[in-house]
C-alpha cells in the first residue's frame, strides 16, 4: 500500500465513492485493489497495468496474477451495470479500461 498523505486519502475516498457509485462490489478484495490502482495511476502515471497490478501485489505477499483475477471478478459481479454507467459496451469492459477511467474521474479530467 502506498503511503497516505492527504492528497492520497482524498484520492482513496473519491475511488472508492465512485466505485461504490458504479455499483462495483465493496467486499471483494478486487474493490480496494481497484481503487489504488487508479490512486497509482493518477500519482505516477504507470503505464501498464502488470506494472500496477506488481506493485499492489507486492505490498500484500500475494501474486499480481491474484491482484489481476480478483479484479476482474469484481467486474464481473455487476457487468451490466458497470457497462451501462460508463457507456461502455459489455465486450468493452476492460480492467485497464475502468483503471483509467476512474483515475482521470479522480483526478478531476473527466467527469462521469
Amino acid at each position: 500500500m502506498i503511503v497516505k498523505s492527504n492528497e492520497t486519502r482524498l484520492l482513496f475516498y473519491k475511488a472508492e465513492l465512485t466505485l461504490k457509485l458504479w455499483g462495483v462490489p465493496i467486499h471483494l478484495d478486487g474493490f480496494s485493489f481497484i481503487a489504488e490502482a487508479a490512486v497509482l495511476k493518477c500519482l505516477f502515471n504507470y503505464r501498464k497495468s502488470n506494472m500496477i497490478y506488481s506493485h499492489i501485489a507486492s505490498s500484500r505477499g500475494i501474486t499480481s496474477k491474484t491482484v489481476s483475477n480478483s479484479i476482474a471478478y469484481a467486474l464481473g459481479k455487476n457487468r451490466e451495470h458497470i457497462c451501462s454507467v460508463l457507456r461502455l459496451g459489455l465486450n468493452n469492459l476492460y480492467a485497464s479500461r475502468v483503471i483509467s477511467l476512474l483515475a482521470l474521474h479522480i483526478s478531476g479530467d473527466m467527469v462521469i
